[in-house]
């Protein structure tokens, strides 16, 4: 602690000192930002999932539908 105290009142150490705390500061805050952000993703991941096995189910019942849909018309006009 005297070795900062020193250094902060050294003119030619101090703005050593004062940079290096900045730049602490700078990589703790950019570190916090992005665990916020892959937090987030994180949390956006399992709903991105349900909703696109929901909709590639509700996409294959409805091709299985319109194909029998397709199908009876050609029965009905005598194609199939």
């Amino acid at each position: 602690m005297k070795f900062i105290r020193r250094l902060l009142k050294n003119r030619r150490g101090s703005p050593l000192v004062e940079e290096g705390m900045l730049l602490g500061l700078a990589a703790v805050t950019f570190t916090v930002i992005l665990s916020v952000v892959a937090g987030l993703l994180e949390g956006l991941n399992k709903p991105a999932e349900n909703i696109a096995s929901l909709l590639s189910q509700g996409l294959g019942s409805f091709a299985q539908q319109l194909g029998e849909i397709l199908d009876q018309i050609a029965k009905a006009i005598g194609i199939g």
